[in-house]
């Protein structure tokens, strides 16, 4: 009897305990979606140019779009900012949106969304998004690769020569997008600022 009532008198204990490890659970797992990191593109080409100038390259934002980093001899376009972002509640949705630096001085930021008419990733504040696609954005299980909508549909398009736009490839097929210049597929790479890209270390 004795055993019992102890038995008893430490249910309350346990249920504490249980409910303060699943809280420690969600507050790790929202702390490393608040991560900040910048992105790559990775693409598969046999073209030793055009390899150059996409794959590895670092997402850049400039004038209201992405951009990959790479800057033609004599272009006089300029250099773009750093994507530096990490995923955030977007306000008045149950998904999550994506969020970027935008400068460094003054520090600012905007959300990252896809427009529906053109498909280019864009940067700007939450009115410029609202009749747009503002997510939800997420990773791939392993954590290594962007996704947005549940599927990583992104290309970048040579809008001039060497320079890469990136858009979103909603359909799979290259059907919505502007027939500007050429396409090639490709995966946004996270390259989380701690360096360590491992879903099991935190930095």
């Amino acid at each position: 009897m004795v055993l019992g009532l102890l038995t008893i008198a430490s249910i309350p204990t346990l249920v504490g305990t249980c409910e303060a490890v699943s809280e420690q659970k969600k507050q790790n797992a929202e702390a490393k979606r608040s991560e900040k990191f910048n992105l790559a593109a990775a693409c598969d080409v046999s073209h030793r140019q055009v390899e150059e100038q996409v794959d590895g390259r670092f997402v850049v934002l400039r004038d209201g779009k992405l951009y990959l980093d790479h800057e033609p001899k004599g272009s006089d376009m300029k250099s773009g900012h750093p994507f530096c972002g990490y995923y955030f509640q977007y306000p008045g949705a149950e998904f999550e949106g994506l969020v970027s630096t935008i400068s460094d001085d003054p520090p600012m930021l905007n959300w990252i969304y896809i427009d529906r008419d053109t498909r280019e990733l864009k940067y700007g504040n939450r009115t410029q998004t609202l009749p747009h696609i503002a997510g939800p954005w997420d990773w791939t299980e392993d954590e290594k690769w962007l996704k947005l909508e549940d599927q990583e549909a992104f290309v970048v398009m040579e809008v001039e020569d060497g320079i890469w736009r990136v858009y979103y490839d909603k359909e799979g097929d290259w059907s919505g997008l502007p027939s500007e210049g050429k396409i090639l597929d490709v995966q946004l790479q996270r390259k989380p600022l701690c360096g360590l890209e491992s879903k099991h270390v935190r930095c």
